[in-house]
């Protein structure tokens, strides 16, 4: 059964997804949409200004580190974050 919020389907996509916590095939199924469609819900939703997306810049650390990855590998970009530590971390080296 496909559902709109307030004749806004992409609201419904980002109250879902955001507000939620629903995964995309879920925001699929409740608004009646293909599973790609849904895929794309969350750029849209923050294109249109329905949701905003906040960082705690204190997890990012050692920006000399980060600075220095981008000058030795071919990357467009790196962030370099505290390891959360209850996760446990892959570490891939070269």
């Amino acid at each position: 059964m496909a559902i709109k919020l307030a004749g806004n389907p992409l609201g419904a996509a980002a109250w879902l997804y955001h507000a939620e916590a629903r995964p995309q095939d879920k925001v699929a199924r409740i608004l009646g949409v293909s599973r790609h469609t849904a895929t794309k819900c969350p750029s849209e939703v923050r294109r249109h200004g329905l949701a905003t997306i906040r960082l705690d810049p204190d997890i990012l650390c050692e920006p000399e580190l980060a600075i220095e990855f981008r000058g030795r590998l071919p990357l467009q970009g790196v962030h370099v974050v505290s390891p959360d530590p209850d996760l446990e971390l892959l570490r891939i080296g070269v």
